[in-house]
């Protein structure tokens, strides 16, 4: 299982990370890049860039990833 802590508009991070943990919370990723890729290694070459598996996405769906 993955684990991210995030900070919360308080500043205070354990307890942001807590709510969202044993609740709710929602996460503004509006300063996140996007990256669009077409042709027909894009998958391949994506796949070997980021952590995550993208092979297994669907069409037209995302997902967050480091470089690799």
């Amino acid at each position: 299982m993955t684990q991210t802590v995030l900070q919360n508009e308080s500043g205070k991070t354990r307890e942001g990370y807590a709510a969202i943990r044993n609740g709710v919370g929602i996460i503004d990723f509006s300063g996140a890049g996007m990256l669009e890729l077409s042709g027909k290694n894009a998958v391949q070459f994506l796949n070997g860039l980021v952590s995550n598996d993208v092979k297994a996405l669907e069409p037209g769906h995302g997902c967050c990833g480091l470089p690799t």
